[in-house]
């Protein structure tokens, strides 16, 4: 029995040892509209859970290598008030190797992205609260006031794959993402490669520029789209980030998109904007323009966001010339033990004509835990 338990003892210990820099966690995001009415609509209504995304993810790391995995489910309820849920689950992760310093491979996917180039005017402009709180590109924006988001900044990397990291100097880097989701012809796989070049400027900045190449089929033209963003990081208490893209959308047609985001804190204080904008043909959508400005307050016991944006159509000689589209989205965050509370009221004008002209809104809650 001594012989059993010391033999237990050291299997413990060796797994601890193998496993010291594991970690587990998850989190669980749940919305609902306390009441809520479209534009257009006869009744308002009330409900729609929503568990928008709940999952559960194992990180690991050692010296030269590590990965992550994790497990998501999103889902809603079934409806008048039944307990069932209806999930759809998704799977993802990655290991990588880094046998010297000036090397990096990974291999599977990162669907929280690689590379992303927007620092400010993305997914953490809003962050969690977009999940139901916030208005943004995940929860009833519409129009032209998403340029101000989704315009001219290069995404990053997410599809299943391989990426290459080189790291020849200090402050530069090279970065390839293959996509490689199932096998294909050679010369198809490696001309959808993404190709990203970051350099940091020490106590000025980072200057990002990005290739990213496509070709549908091996008959396909290839088409590219290009990137360049530079990020201000030298004065205190503000951020500053710039953005340009160069896209084709076939072989005789491309156009322009350029972007802009702030950032100012000061104590209690904070200050976000930003600004996209995209010059097309007038056959598709002409000049596009999207603001959004998000001041917030801390109070102490919660937080107060005003979320609002406004979005229009410059080109005169486009069919859609003079829409506008707008949203106002005052919201609270309020810390809890495990997270975040969040709660606020949606007004959204997304310029439509017809039945559907006229402002939706909502009063949403989200509650976001972490474990």
């Amino acid at each position: 029995m001594k012989k059993i338990i010391a033999i237990s003892v050291m299997l413990l210990l060796i797994a601890g040892a193998a496993f010291a820099d594991t970690s587990l966690g998850g989190n669980m995001r749940i919305t609902a509209n306390l009441a809520s009415k479209a534009a257009g609509a006869d009744d308002a209504m009330a409900g729609d859970v929503h568990v928008y995304d709940s999952n559960l993810s194992a990180n690991w790391s050692g010296d030269n290598a590590g990965g992550m995995m994790r497990f998501h489910a999103f889902g809603s309820d079934s409806g008048n008030f039944k307990t069932k849920i209806d999930w759809t689950p998704d799977f993802f992760g990655f290991v990588w190797w880094k046998p010297i310093d000036q090397f990096r491979l990974q291999i599977g996917k990162n669907a929280d992205g690689d590379w992303g180039h927007n620092q400010i005017t993305g997914w953490g402009y809003n962050a969690e609260a977009q999940n139901g709180a916030a208005v943004d590109q995940y929860r009833g924006i519409g129009g032209n006031a998403e340029k101000a988001r989704t315009a001219a900044w290069w995404g990053g990397f997410n599809s299943m794959g391989l990426t290459l990291s080189i790291y020849p100097i200090q402050g530069f880097e090279i970065n390839i993402g293959i996509p490689m989701p199932s096998a294909d012809v050679a010369a198809v796989t490696y001309s959808n490669s993404k190709i990203n070049f970051k350099y940091d400027i020490s106590e000025i900045g980072t200057i990002r520029l990005a290739a990213d190449l496509n070709k549908a089929k091996k008959d396909a033209d290839l088409l590219i789209k290009g990137h360049f963003a530079f990020y201000l990081s030298a004065i205190e208490n503000i951020g500053l980030e710039v953005g340009a893209g160069y896209i084709q959308d076939n072989k005789d047609k491309n156009h322009i998109e350029a972007g802009l985001g702030f950032r100012f804190s000061a104590e209690d204080f904070g200050l976000k904007a930003r600004l996209g904008f995209i010059n097309k043909e007038k056959a598709d959508g002409g000049k596009q323009v999207g603001i959004g400005i998000l001041p917030s307050y801390n109070l102490g016991s919660f937080k107060f966001f005003f979320n609002a944006g406004f979005g229009m159509n410059l080109d005169k000689d486009s069919d859609q010339s003079g829409k506008q589209d707008w949203f106002v989205n005052p919201y609270i965050q309020v810390p809890t033990s495990a997270g975040s509370f969040y709660a606020g009221i949606k007004l959204v004008d997304e310029g439509k004509t017809g039945n559907d002209k006229g402002v939706t809104w909502a009063i949403p809650i989200q509650w976001n835990v972490y474990y």
